[in-house]
């Protein structure tokens, strides 16, 4: 609806089709255009014509180039034309603000002129740290008569404190050495003797079986005991007094 030639009959027509911006315009086929607008040719022609009457194309970046000191930052603002202007009497306006997020504090503003600036465009502002462990640093450019080709560009800047960091990490302890608190050193010199002991016996933990002693009469028995009725030892003796008796 921004464009000359495009009304609000003909913007919807354009978003039912997924024309829903500038560039999806600039990439749309003519003869489609006039074919959901109900349109004759060369209407569809007509319509990308219009996109000529917008601003040149236009690049903006920002980035940190130098930490001077400690709290201080200094950020580069790059302004580059991608597109050149087009041989035409209306001339273009945008505002270029950058901005601190944290502290709503702006740095720095300027109206240019898009079709005359000399690209690319840069610039140098100094940006504080305070308190704030982050500071997010925002760069826009609004234009004046259009809605939709505004560009915006962000930087984030995390505070570092080198010192204290490193003084952290020289006085920081392995995890796997013990504390000083734990460490006993003995001296060979004089070894510790050993303490009476508190430990009762107990009979649980003694062995449920018998022990046999070496010196005690059980051993001299015999292993296996046998009746007499049922075993008789032979020798010299007893065949003589076997005949003897039989005699």
């Amino acid at each position: 609806k921004q464009l000359p030639g495009i009304g609000m009959v003909t913007a919807k027509a354009l978003h039912s089709m997924g024309v829903k911006s500038f560039e999806a315009l600039a990439e749309a086929d003519p003869r489609r255009i006039e074919i959901v607008t109900g349109r004759k040719y060369p209407f569809g022609n007509h319509i990308k014509e219009s996109l000529s009457s917008l601003p040149p194309k236009v690049e903006i970046k920002v980035e940190e180039v130098e930490c001077q000191k400690q709290g201080v930052s200094k950020l580069a603002v790059t302004l580059t034309r991608l597109s050149q202007p087009l041989q035409s009497t209306k001339r273009h306006y945008a505002d270029m603000i950058v901005g601190s997020e944290e502290e709503n504090l702006i740095h720095f503003h300027e109206k240019i002129r898009m079709e005359d600036f000399s690209s690319p465009y840069s610039l140098t502002i100094l940006v504080e740290r305070p308190q704030q462990a982050k500071v997010t640093v925002k760069a826009d450019l609004i234009f004046e008569e259009y809605i939709g080709i505004d560009l915006h560009e962000t930087l984030l800047l995390k505070k570092a404190n080198n010192s204290k960091t490193n003084y952290k990490s020289e006085n920081r302890m392995p995890h796997y050495y013990p504390p000083v608190a734990d460490v006993c050193i003995v001296d060979d010199d004089n070894p510790v003797k050993p303490g009476p002991s508190n430990r009762k016996d107990n009979k649980d933990d003694m062995p449920s079986f018998k022990l046999l002693d070496e010196d005690s009469e059980e051993e001299k028995e015999p292993y296996v005991t046998m009746e007499e009725d049922d075993c008789v030892i032979i020798n010299e003796h007893t065949v003589f007094d076997h005949i003897r008796e039989k005699a």
